[in-house]
């Protein structure tokens, strides 16, 4: 049920910033399903609205799982161009590193059960909840 994947969704988030950015990522994307194939997807958090698109348009759940962990690497890499000296090349060549790694994490992801999402990241949890009370910074979450 979306809904109550919407609600996992949400839990995991560890502050509110990250919690608005997937909430407005995910209203984002299905405002843009909607537009463009006329699937009807509720608006949810990020992950949870690629994952009704997938289903509603019946696309092989492996391939988005891989293109879905491979469009998160991209943004890494985009991020990391922005804030450290790491050329347009570099960056593309981290993508590239990180193309097996999104396969293989597709393919133990895609046999996963509800009971095994999650996330142990303290530090990045803690980075988070302190970013958001910041006055100045260079990316938004």
């Amino acid at each position: 049920d979306a809904a109550e994947l919407a609600e996992l969704a949400t839990a995991l988030t560890p502050s509110a910033e990250r919690r608005l950015e997937t909430v407005k990522q995910g209203e984002a994307f299905a405002g843009t399903v909607r537009d463009l194939w006329q699937v009807d997807i509720l608006p949810a958090p990020y992950s949870v609205a690629v994952g009704q698109a997938v289903r509603a348009l019946e696309l092989p759940l492996l391939t988005a799982l891989q293109l879905y962990l491979l469009a998160f690497a991209s943004n890494l890499a985009a991020a990391g161009i922005r804030l450290i000296p790491l050329g347009q090349t570099e960056g593309q060549g981290v993508i590239r590193a990180l193309s097996p790694l999104c396969e293989a994490l597709a393919a133990q992801a895609i046999g996963a059960s509800l009971d095994e999402i999650g996330t142990f990241s303290p530090l990045s949890d803690i980075a988070s909840q302190r970013h958001e009370a910041l006055y100045s910074r260079i990316f938004r979450s």
